[in-house]
């Protein structure tokens, strides 16, 4: 089994989940490419999904019949500036709501 604190690339993985760490934190991030057009590192995301961290629920004012996918890309105005990013995928757990 993997340690609690590891980031999975579930883009890579392709084992049968029982090495996976046994505290997983379910979170659905929000990521804008850096100036240099590049996506975040793992250690930035590392330290974003840490345990440690506040959760935002972000709820969109959307229409029905076009639902948000993974990899959307949306924008988001928060105190007067617009943030413009993908949608990241989720760690599904057991834990999820």
């Amino acid at each position: 089994a993997k340690n609690n604190g590891d980031v999975i690339d579930y883009s890579t993985y392709g084992g049968d989940g029982t090495d996976l760490p046994d505290v997983r934190t379910a979170k659905t991030l929000f990521y804008d490419r850096d100036e240099h057009g590049n996506p975040p590192d793992i250690s930035t995301i590392k330290a974003e999904i840490s345990p440690s961290t506040i959760v935002t629920r972000l709820f969109f004012n959307q229409n029905e019949l076009l639902p948000l996918y993974v990899n959307d890309l949306v924008d988001i105005w928060y105190d007067g500036k617009l943030y413009s990013g993908y949608i990241a995928d989720r760690v599904k757990t057991e834990f999820n709501d």
